[in-house]
């Protein structure tokens, strides 16, 4: 794979910030249609002839269409409803993947598009005055362990009510129309999409809360406008984030017991294809139980004498079922250990990092 050059380590202080804003207004004009694409409306179901709705205005002309659009370098811009929707990441104007809320690059970026709208796209809007519709707040670490093993703290979490879907390199896409959270390996993002390596790129996390319409926004934060966002304080921009992230995950409430599927599964399929017929279960089982809690050969020999004076079972049975016990034994200890190394490696460190990392430092009184 081509790595553009050296390793780059994370600034710190640059693991906080915006990620993306999507804004909107409905005060803007538009000088010439020809930079723009224009998406057709199309017939709907039922309909004889296909509806011809006003997109815009230009130079008093109206222009009929669903919707106007193009990709900047560093935006997309689209005309619908009659409002003019910009989406872009101020954080990515300066650094692949560091991150920023410091406002005076936020206001450099704006007037960065602000003055590209006007002459390359002969648009014209006052970006300091568009109101907000999508914001994504994003936390990002180098953590002491790989992202996969953080899956397992995710889903512990007991306010997750649906089964994460998968969107991104190791990561988990959760939430709604209304609100999301994102967490996936950020260096392994890096490293397929970009050709970049960062230093440990296997475990650089980031954890995004995505606010996605101008409804919750005004329900969540305290960001209405764009000039909302340009004159927030630190703790308004932690608040937003822990909101959702806590809204969402609700992981900050350490769970009553943990127990890790992914290696359970494993060692029942492990059971399942070693053990014998018939005798799966009772490997999972004395694997999962106090290994100073099982009797030894002699004592499970022993408790099946009764069994055989009571000709449940034959002597030879006995012998067969004693010799196959010391066998499990000897197997499940094995197994046991990697078990136990599997699920304590260790959910309550886990639990800990990751709640001090992305929830607990930015939870506000």
């Amino acid at each position: 794979m081509y790595i553009k050059g050296d390793f780059v380590a994370l600034n710190e202080t640059n693991s906080f910030g915006i990620d993306k804003l999507h804004l909107f207004s409905d005060s803007f004009s538009v000088d010439s249609i020809t930079p723009w694409n224009i998406r057709p409306n199309n017939k709907k179901e039922g309909q004889d002839s296909i509806e011809h709705t006003p997109l815009m205005s230009v130079n008093g002309e109206t222009v009929y269409g669903a919707a106007a659009f193009i990709n900047r370098p560093q935006y997309t811009a689209e005309i619908k409803y009659g409002k003019l929707h910009l989406q872009f990441n101020p954080s990515k104007f300066f650094h692949d993947y560091n991150l920023t809320t410091d406002q005076d690059k936020v206001a450099h970026v704006l007037n960065s598009i602000g003055n590209d709208l006007r002459e390359h796209l002969r648009t014209d809007t006052d970006v300091f005055t568009m109101g907000v519709s999508r914001l994504d707040l994003t936390a990002q670490a180098a953590m002491s362990k790989s992202v996969p093993y953080y899956d397992q703290v995710i889903k512990g979490s007991r306010n997750l009510k649906r089964a994460p879907k998968t969107d991104y390199p190791h990561g988990f896409l959760i939430g709604n129309k209304s609100r999301q959270l994102c967490t996936y390996d950020k260096g392994l993002k890096l490293q397929l999409d970009q050709g970049i390596k960062t230093h440990d790129n296997t475990n650089f996390m980031r954890v995004e809360s995505r606010i996605l319409n101008a409804k919750t926004m005004k329900g969540q934060t305290m960001f209405g406008t764009i000039a909302d966002v340009l004159t927030a304080t630190k703790g308004q921009f932690n608040q937003a984030y822990s909101k959702t992230t806590n809204a969402l995950l609700r992981i900050d409430q350490a769970p009553i017991q943990f127990i890790e599927i992914t290696a359970l599964t494993d060692l029942i399929k492990y059971a399942h294809n070693g053990a014998g017929r018939g005798d799966w279960l009772m490997f999972v089982i004395i694997t999962l139980s106090e290994g100073s809690a099982l009797p030894t050969a002699s004592q499970f020999e022993m408790a099946l004498v009764p069994l055989v004076h009571e000709e449940i079972i034959s002597r030879a049975t006995a012998w067969r079922n004693v010799r196959k016990y010391t066998e499990i034994v000897h197997k499940t200890r094995m197994v046991r250990s990697r078990y136990i190394q599997d699920t304590e490696l260790n959910y309550a460190d886990l639990h800990k990092e990751f709640t001090d990392t992305f929830i607990n430092q930015y939870k506000t009184a």
